[in-house]
């Protein structure tokens, strides 16, 4: 479920299905305005990888702002690290476009850790 991407225990995580379409997404609602310098995501530990995604900011939930918008190449870390933020959102959403598939053919993502900072 997708908490189980906010419970300090890296040993747990999310996952989307294994018949995920692109754009998967990971929404955090953060419950009110909240100003925001740093976010750390993490992917699960032996799974497939990340390639393609944007990370958005949003204060109603309708209307999004990017942080980062990656779409080219190859992201290659299991920890991704967004600093010197300086916004203020009450929701944070990661879109998944696209993943590499692991050494068992597949290819659903997970997150183990998604850390937003204040």
């Amino acid at each position: 479920s997708p908490g189980q991407a906010f419970t300090d225990v890296s040993t747990t995580y999310w996952s989307a299905s294994p018949e995920w379409k692109k754009d998967e997404t990971l929404t955090v609602d953060l419950e009110k305005e909240t100003p925001i310098s740093m976010i750390q995501i993490t992917e699960r530990p032996h799974a497939c990888r990340i390639q393609c995604f944007s990370l958005l900011y949003s204060m109603s939930g309708s209307n999004w702002y990017s942080i980062t918008d990656h779409h080219t190449g190859s992201w290659d870390q299991r920890h991704m690290e967004f600093t010197d933020l300086n916004i203020m959102a009450r929701f944070i959403k990661l879109v998944i476009h696209e993943t590499r598939k692991d050494q068992f053919n597949h290819d659903e993502p997970g997150i183990s850790l998604f850390e937003v900072y204040e």
